[in-house]
């Protein structure tokens, strides 16, 4: 399915419809986020290079600690790490780029 076929069901559908719909997306992007995470949990380590979407934008950044649920990033900035930007994302919206 594609991003456009999802904007024409948005706007022709039901609002039944379109409330079943909606659940069935999200709760399959729970159940892949949740996968992720288990891949995540098992196989990042601080100083593996990740990416995730930050407000429709792709940041990239490393490791720094994995946590239980979550792991501490710090953001690139300018394409390079920065030592002040730190974010605290959950293991299922990550990315290991390298």
């Amino acid at each position: 399915m594609s991003i456009e076929l999802c904007k024409t069901l948005a706007v022709t559908l039901p609002d039944d419809e379109l409330a079943r719909c909606w659940r069935l997306l999200y709760e399959e992007h729970q159940n892949r986020e949740a996968a992720s995470a288990i891949v995540n949990k098992a196989s990042l380590k601080s100083g593996d290079r990740v990416e995730w979407i930050s407000r429709n934008n792709v940041v990239t950044g490393t490791v720094d600690r994995v946590k239980r649920k979550k792991v501490l990033v710090w953001a690139d900035t300018n394409g390079k790490p920065s030592a002040t930007n730190r974010w605290d994302i959950p293991l299922g919206m990550l990315t290991k780029i390298s």
